[in-house]
């Protein structure tokens, strides 16, 4: 039987897809973040913008054009262009610089680093209100090469109604790419007396996915571990996962005094991570 056809996901606020931006850092090609956004940009026959972001007014960037006829050497199927954004702070700029239908791909090695605030990626999450595909530091060129966007996608949930956002748009990116949809609920393992089962979660997540099947293929599984991190990223080690998803709160301003969870996942997860945006809503009412 023939597969359906793959076209861009609408990920959020109703734009689908139409264009994948790609931030590029003189002296690194980020060759980590480029084999993957050539890869969704085939899937999807979306076109590619590289932007560098500089402190000079200057409209030629030669570093920038360097990168641009390299990615054209490799990829000459598809549709590349660049820009060059001037700015001091590159965050704000490619933030201001984005618009609906935009999708961000990046790398960043720094996600998470709130305590000396040099994390341009968790800086940009703030401003842009997401979506935007992550890749950390541990996710190598290697695991890249041989996965790609050919794996599940899994939603990270933890019993909010902030985390359970991630789920339209998770479906969205499964259906986009061909493969399944994986509701991953981690809960702390049980102490005497706890019970080991919780059917009132298992109900809840069987709700979920009964509202995509059977468009997209989606399974659950409930995962027993006190650190979130651990457990959602054990739970991939034994899949074939090509993306994580998990949503977060934008704009946190001041109240930015912590790492965020998101953060701290992109930061340890050896797979990408899209984050999307949670509603300010945290809880789900009972039963």
């Amino acid at each position: 039987m023939e597969s359906p056809a793959r076209i861009a996901p609408t990920l959020e606020s109703g734009n689908p897809i139409t264009e994948l931006v790609v931030p590029v850092v003189a002296g690194s090609l980020h060759d980590r973040v480029v084999p993957l956004a050539a890869e969704l940009a085939s899937i999807w026959h979306v076109p590619i913008r590289l932007v560098r972001v500089t402190a000079s007014i200057a409209t030629d960037d030669a570093d920038l054009d360097d990168v641009l006829h390299g990615m054209q050497s490799w990829y000459p199927h598809l549709e590349l262009s660049a820009r060059h954004l001037y700015g001091d702070n590159p965050a704000t700029t490619i933030a201001d610089y984005v618009v609906g239908g935009m999708l961000v791909v990046m790398s960043s090695d720094h996600i998470d680093a709130w305590r000396s605030e040099d994390s341009v990626a968790e800086d940009l999450i703030e401003r842009l209100g997401v979506p935007v595909i992550l890749i950390g530091p541990n996710v190598t060129k290697t695991e890249l090469r041989e996965r790609g966007a050919d794996g599940e996608v899994v939603v990270c949930l933890d019993g909010s109604a902030g985390a359970e956002a991630g789920v339209g748009p998770g479906a969205a990116l499964a259906k986009s790419i061909g493969h399944a949809l994986w509701l991953v609920r981690i809960v702390p393992e049980p102490v005497a007396g706890e019970p080991l089962h919780h059917p009132e979660i298992a109900a809840r997540l069987q709700q979920l996915a009964d509202e995509f099947n059977p468009e997209v293929m989606t399974r659950w599984e409930v995962v027993q571990d006190d650190d979130p991190i651990a457990g959602i990223e054990g739970f991939a080690a034994r899949h074939t996962v090509s993306f994580l998803v998990a949503a977060t709160h934008a704009h946190r301003g001041e109240d930015a005094t912590a790492p965020s969870v998101t953060g701290a996942l992109a930061a340890t997860a050896h797979h990408p991570v899209m984050v999307v945006s949670a509603p300010e809503v945290s809880e789900l009412p009972s039963g």
